[in-house]
C-alpha cells in the first residue's frame, strides 16, 4: 500500500447549520474615543437547537443606535454586515463608534425566525475624557479618593486600639 486512495463519491451539498441561539463572547461594554474603532471586536457564539455550534449560519449585524458604523472584509464602513460563522460558531463585526458622544448600541439577529437578538453596548467619549470607574463613582482611574482608608486596616486597627485599652 502506497498511502494513496483515489475513488469518486455521490454529489453532496454542503449545508449551513441552523442557528438556534446567540451568545454574546467578547466586546460588550466597551468604552471608546468617538469616531474611532473599539480595541475589541464583538463576537457572537451562534448555536445550533443541540448546542453545538451553527457553522456557516449567516448572522446580520446592525447599528441601531449612536451612528457607528460596521466594518465590512474590505475595511468599508457599513451600518449593517452579515457574519458567517466559523467552525466553533464563532462569527464578529469590527464597530467604529459614531460621531457623538453617547451609547452605541449593535444588535445581533439570525438568519432563522424566533431566534432570540442579542444587543451589545459601547460607549463613545470625546479623545481626553476620563470615564468614571465601574461603580460609576471616581476619577476614572478605579482608586480611592486621597485620604481614603483601606477598609480592612480601619477594624484592624479599633481592635488593636480596643485590646490595647483594655490591657491598660
Amino acid at each position: 500500500f502506497d498511502g494513496t486512495l483515489t475513488g469518486t463519491s455521490d454529489p453532496f451539498e454542503v449545508v449551513a447549520l441552523l442557528a438556534a441561539q446567540l451568545e454574546i463572547v467578547n466586546g460588550d461594554g466597551q468604552i471608546g474615543i468617538v469616531g474611532a474603532a473599539l480595541d475589541e471586536l464583538l463576537v457572537v457564539r451562534v448555536l445550533t437547537a443541540g448546542e453545538t455550534p451553527a457553522a456557516g449560519a449567516a448572522v446580520p449585524f446592525t447599528v441601531v443606535g449612536g451612528g457607528g458604523e460596521l466594518t465590512d472584509p474590505e475595511g468599508q464602513g457599513q451600518p449593517s454586515i452579515t457574519a458567517v460563522a466559523d467552525h466553533d460558531g464563532l462569527t464578529s463585526a469590527q464597530l467604529v463608534l459614531g460621531p457623538a458622544p453617547g451609547a452605541n448600541r449593535v444588535e445581533v439577529t439570525s438568519d432563522q425566525t424566533g431566534v432570540a437578538a442579542v444587543t451589545f453596548l459601547a460607549r463613545g467619549d470625546e479623545e481626553g475624557a476620563v470615564p468614571p470607574t465601574p461603580d460609576g463613582e471616581g476619577d476614572g482611574c478605579g482608586c480611592q479618593a486621597s485620604g481614603s482608608a483601606d477598609p480592612v486596616v480601619v477594624p484592624l486597627f479599633l481592635l488593636f486600639l480596643g485590646l490595647w485599652i483594655r490591657r491598660r
